[in-house]
């Protein structure tokens, strides 16, 4: 019987153990051990000088032992994690997950949605499910939760994976995060930190050759602050819009400073000739209001486009392009020295 063979193998494991020998056992029968759970009822303390090894299917072997029992307990942890994941969103969001997975099974036999308590049921529903499935629950030997929702603003987003962030390191879990949305957040944050970057390194290049034709550090002062005022009055009107800051705005800025940047240089040539009024007016400031102008109405037919990166992108250049007016026409002459004749 059953009860015969399991007291005959627990009589032979105690003899040995009496002889301090090391114990290796094979269990032939697969799957995740049922034998073990037998076994460690009978020899509890005794199981630090034995490895249990089961062959699963692929002739493998497994060891077990305490590992075994560590796993089950982390599924019990990650049951826990991912209701509290689930309960403190405020977007409907959905968890595919080992421990999902057996919930829903455990529903499907005894009626309870929770991980059974007992370690043979739990065993049981694990070894029940389909290894398709493996795709879903594990990444290599990593546990893996996949989490789904609705779609989600770069705000909103933001918010889910900062709570996400503080749950799991709340419960010491080390962890990786992918996914679309993920990939596509990291990749957007370090194409806007390099075109802020070459930005400033071009618009600090334009100043120092305007430093180095004019000779006088008043003028790297003046195209300093006359093509950087207009960025933070554009940030200003981008709150009040409600524009995100993303790669499409972030490429205006840019664009905008080579062709504010013309415009300064005009001003500043003029300036330093010590031309007319007239001259200076109708050679300069008109042409100048004009361009812009144009430049502004044309830029400014992208916000009615229903794609919002381009509309966004046509809104941002056009207020980039009249904040540069307003600085180059009343802001700029005044930082240079006053050589125009009136």
């Amino acid at each position: 019987s059953k009860s015969g063979y399991l007291d005959q193998f627990n009589s032979t494991i105690k003899l040995l153990l009496k002889k301090k020998e090391k114990i290796r056992i094979l269990d032939l029968g697969g799957g995740y051990g049922d034998n073990y759970y037998q076994f460690r009822r009978f020899n509890e303390s005794k199981l630090k000088r034995i490895d249990y090894y089961v062959v699963d299917q692929n002739k493998k072997l497994r060891c077990i032992g305490k590992k075994q029992f560590s796993n089950q307990q982390n599924i019990y942890l990650m049951e826990r994690v991912e209701n509290e994941i689930l309960s403190s969103l405020k977007y409907k969001h959905k968890i595919i997950s080992m421990a999902q997975i057996m919930r829903e099974a455990n529903y499907l036999y005894s009626g309870n949605l929770s991980l059974p308590k007992n370690p043979y049921a739990l065993s049981f529903i694990q070894r029940a499910i389909p290894k398709r499935l493996s795709s879903f629950t594990h990444d290599g030997n990593n546990y893996r939760i996949s989490l789904y929702g609705n779609f989600l603003t770069q705000k909103q987003y933001n918010e889910v994976y900062d709570k996400l962030k503080s749950i799991l390191h709340k419960n010491n879990l080390k962890f990786k995060v992918n996914g679309i949305y993920y990939n596509l957040r990291e990749s957007q944050k370090s194409l806007i930190y390099t075109l802020a970057k070459s930005f400033g390194t071009t618009l600090l290049l334009i100043c120092f050759i305007a430093y180095l034709y004019f000779q006088k550090i008043q003028y790297f002062i003046s195209f300093l602050l006359a093509n950087i005022s207009p960025i933070f009055l554009s940030f200003i009107v981008m709150k009040l819009l409600g524009l995100s800051l993303n790669i499409a705005t972030v490429m205006t800025f840019s664009i905008s400073l080579g062709l504010i940047v013309d415009g300064s240089f005009h001003l500043a040539f003029a300036h330093h000739r010590s031309i007319s009024s007239d001259e200076y007016h109708y050679e300069n400031i008109l042409p100048i209001i004009f361009s812009s102008a144009i430049l502004i109405v044309s830029f400014s037919i992208f916000s009615t486009n229903s794609f919002l990166p381009i509309r966004e992108f046509g809104i941002c250049l056009a207020v980039n392009i009249f904040a540069g007016l307003i600085f180059d026409i009343f802001c700029l002459p005044r930082l240079f020295p006053q050589n125009i004749k009136s």
